[in-house]
């Protein structure tokens, strides 16, 4: 099976290294049970979009200067999306 970002060689390295990312920091941070929590708290996961933010994956295709990643290409934002959506859909979306 081919991974879709050897599609884009351009981007491939920094966007798998970024896809790893998202997918540990998602791995160490995201469950079921703390999505409950907060939806039982009824509380955005404050401490988890801190987190996020300082690994530059809330905006990654954002330049650094305005406070995103610093990434070239719209596709960053598909690769954090789609690892963080995978790990636990009620925290992704919060």
């Amino acid at each position: 099976m081919t991974d879709i970002l050897d599609l884009f060689p351009q981007y491939a390295e920094e966007l798998k290294l970024l896809r790893k990312t998202a997918r540990e920091f998602a791995q160490r941070n995201f469950s079921p049970e703390l999505a409950r929590e907060y939806e039982r708290k009824e509380e955005f996961p404050w401490d988890l979009y801190k987190k996020a933010g300082e690994l530059g994956l809330l905006a990654p295709s954002i330049p650094t200067e305005y406070g995103g990643g610093g990434f070239t290409t719209y596709l960053a934002d598909m690769v954090v999306t789609e690892e963080l959506v995978r790990a636990e859909q009620p925290l992704a979306r919060q």
